[in-house]
């Protein structure tokens, strides 16, 4: 059957929408790329309206806006290498862990710090399909040298 310009023309202006939603792997990828940019800036846009932020203790937009404003530095440098991401059958929710690194500059004191640890994301599709971080947590490792660990506070004395 041959297909009248018309209707082809209708079928190609179609097809964007059509087309299937980004994967999880797609949202992750474009997220983490954002953190080593700007890491408020990632969180901000990324961030479900209803998410956890476990590492800044906040629970929804007005906590996360709240936290970034006063711990998260934008010169902060966060460096994330999934090494494990699980989309699940239904397609609108996900998992991530992985390892990371984070620089940045201690508001308080100036001081340049560098961590690294393991990270845990969960991934939620919203309700225009995009998907969008639900809960992110960072656990940190402690050094390879323990001459560079923090040496553990002197016990306290009986009374």
């Amino acid at each position: 059957m041959k297909l009248s310009p018309l209707v082809a023309l209708a079928l190609a202006s179609a097809t964007p929408l059509l087309a299937p939603a980004s994967s999880l792997h797609d949202a992750v990828a474009h997220f983490h790329a954002r953190t080593a940019e700007n890491l408020p800036a990632a969180y901000r846009a990324a961030f479900a309206d209803d998410g956890l932020l476990m590492f800044l203790h906040a629970r929804g937009r007005a906590e996360l806006d709240a936290a970034i404003t006063q711990r998260i530095s934008p010169t902060a440098k966060f460096t994330a290498t999934p090494v494990e991401e699980i989309e699940a059958a239904s397609h609108d929710l996900g998992f991530v862990r992985g390892d990371y690194r984070l620089d940045f500059i201690r508001k308080a004191t100036g001081e340049s710090i560098t961590t690294h640890g393991r990270f845990v994301e969960l991934w939620r599709k919203d309700a225009a399909g995009d998907w969008k971080l639900w809960l992110a947590s960072w656990a940190g490792v402690a050094p390879a040298d323990p001459a560079a660990a923090p040496s553990p506070a002197p016990p306290s004395s009986p009374r």
